[in-house]
């Protein structure tokens, strides 16, 4: 009886060595010892590589579209032997309603993803998890940056051609038409490249 007077009026001898079994401390005890217990951040990892690898998909197929809008309608305005209604025509309208629609659904598509993929905290995510990310980024940032390099230097070939012996190099339409299709294809991949490089997003 003496013994367990003792034991009940020193918590110590609870606490100390067999661990403090107090209902407040539980939870965190079985949070920690969870096998499941960083799953939620894991998936959520996985879900933003998911959603970051999509949106940059987007942006490219958003990018590809107008590029390829400026370059038909720069086209039919450089064109010297166009007649009447015969662009409206067949292929190239069947194509320009293409290029329009995909624009349309692509386009708010891609900005839900960037607000969703705006609410993930990356700094809390795994280190794999931000490798990927950033390969996909980095990825990304080449292509666009090559392409863009490509662009100017088409703005430079359309200004030099023109001073070019004719009888070597030929022009069927306007020249000022290709290039204001180019310094404008130009403008967005530039555009769209800073903003990608200062977001870093």
């Amino acid at each position: 009886m003496e013994e367990n007077n003792v034991n009940q009026n020193n918590p110590m001898n609870q606490s100390g060595a067999y661990g403090d079994f107090t209902p407040s401390n539980q939870p965190d005890q079985q949070a920690s010892f969870s096998p499941t217990f960083s799953m939620p951040r894991e998936l959520s990892g996985t879900n933003y590589l998911v959603l970051y690898a999509i949106s940059l998909g987007l942006l490219a197929s958003i990018l590809s579209t107008i590029a390829s809008l400026l370059e038909v309608c720069f086209n039919y305005v450089g064109a010297s032997n166009d007649t009447g209604s015969d662009w409206v025509s067949g292929y190239t309208l069947k194509f320009l309603l293409w290029l329009v629609a995909n624009l349309i659904i692509v386009t708010p598509i891609y900005i839900f993803l960037l607000i969703k993929s705006k609410n993930y905290d990356v700094s809390g995510f795994t280190r794999t998890t931000r490798k990927i990310r950033n390969a996909l980024y980095g990825f990304f940032m080449t292509i666009l940056g090559l392409f863009t390099v490509w662009s100017v230097a088409s703005v430079v070939y359309s200004l030099i051609v023109q001073f070019a012996p004719k009888d070597e190099y030929g022009t069927d339409g306007a020249w000022w038409a290709g290039t204001i299709q180019a310094i404008l294809t130009s403008l967005v991949l530039g555009v769209t490249f800073a903003y990608k490089l200062k977001s870093g997003r």
